[in-house]
């Protein structure tokens, strides 16, 4: 399974499309060491009808979600950052750096 962390951006084929962070624990805690990938994106809380190009403005964030997961060791083969949001993007990728955890920041394309 390949989770798509994104608050509007709808996700590539064959992945599951985890809008939040709860959303994104929630299928950890569901499927566990079945997660083999993930795409995460920084800034959330924009809703689809804003368009793609949205910010969000939730004080809920991808790096929040990165720290998360360090902490609870769900940490799949595969750790993407796609965010359009480049300070965000290289915060989430240091931390999982700092955490011995290889990440690669891949800008999303429309």
């Amino acid at each position: 399974m390949k989770i798509w962390h994104d608050d509007v951006r709808p996700p590539p084929e064959d992945w599951v499309w985890a809008k939040n962070n709860d959303e994104a624990k929630d299928i950890f805690a569901v499927y566990g060491d079945e997660v083999v990938a993930i795409s995460l994106d920084h800034d959330l809380g924009a809703k689809p009808e804003d368009g793609l190009y949205a910010r969000g403005l939730s004080e809920d964030n991808g790096l929040k979600l990165v720290d998360w997961m360090i902490e609870t060791g769900n940490l799949p083969a595969e750790i993407i950052i796609h965010s359009w949001n480049p300070v965000g993007a290289q915060r989430m990728w240091a931390a999982f750096y700092y955490a011995g955890v290889p990440a690669l920041v891949e800008p999303y394309r429309v």
